[in-house]
């Protein structure tokens, strides 16, 4: 079955089971290949939904928020460790079969979760810098299952999740400071993308009962300011983001 049919009806199935407001603006889609390492013409695939996206991130360092993603979709990898899987044509299970993400209906609301926190102790918190991305303009097509060119039976509002392009601008982040899940402060920061005025798609730095104005250079820290990580502090944990009308 070609893949713009099978993910169009996953996706209607998906969606009769969630019906709800959350659903009709964050709800996705995730497609999820196994290629079968004795015929790479035996493709196996599994959808899984979200309301968010799960984010592996590097034990250290920096990453920019691109790496980020091509890290997470979009690229093969080899299953080693994790036992057979059965291949339908082949008739057995087998191993090292190599497995691509990628997404297959986008959301006009898109949440990024950054997984920080590896137990639920006070540490094991990874502190690596997230930055290099332009707020106005973060661009997920590449991570999509499909390219531009739909079935006319698609070119709906009802699939408009499947075609692309999918560019976001970012309204909202959420800052954690401190060593772990188990102790520490979260800061959040946003803006009213649609506002008029001299504040029109300005920040504000919410902190308690503490709001401010805050400026934004697409790095992280607990302003947005320049790159700050030492101790764990103002490491962005989430990002909130809006797709663009084309």
């Amino acid at each position: 079955m070609p893949l713009w049919e099978s993910a169009s009806k996953e996706w209607k199935t998906e969606k009769e089971t969630q019906q709800s407001e959350v659903a009709n603006y964050f709800l996705g889609q995730k497609l999820i290949q196994f290629k079968c390492p004795n015929d790479d013409t035996h493709i196996h695939r599994t959808w899984e939904s979200f309301n968010y996206l799960n984010l592996i991130i590097n034990k250290s360092g920096t990453q920019s928020l691109d790496q980020v993603l091509r890290s997470n979709f979009g690229a093969e990898e080899t299953m080693d460790d994790e036992g057979r899987i059965t291949c339908v044509p082949c008739g057995k299970g087998v191993t090292k079969m190599t497995r691509l993400i990628n997404l297959s209906y986008l959301p006009d609301y898109l949440v990024l979760y950054f997984q920080r926190f590896s137990d639920p102790g006070a540490s094991g918190k990874i502190n690596t810098v997230i930055n290099q991305f332009n707020s106005d303009h973060i661009d997920l097509t590449p991570y999509s299952a499909h390219d531009n060119n739909p079935p006319d039976v698609l070119k709906s509002s009802a699939y408009r999740g499947m075609i692309g392009p999918f560019r976001y601008e970012c309204y909202g982040a959420v800052f954690h400071r401190g060593r772990g899940i188990g102790g520490g402060h979260y800061v959040a920061m946003a803006r009213h993308l649609d506002q008029r005025g001299k504040e029109a798609g300005a920040w504000h730095h919410y902190n308690d009962r503490m709001v401010k104005l805050a400026g934004v250079n697409g790095s992280q820290g607990p302003e947005y300011g320049e790159p700050r990580n030492s101790g764990g502090d103002g490491s962005i944990v989430m990002l909130f983001l809006r797709r663009k009308k084309a």
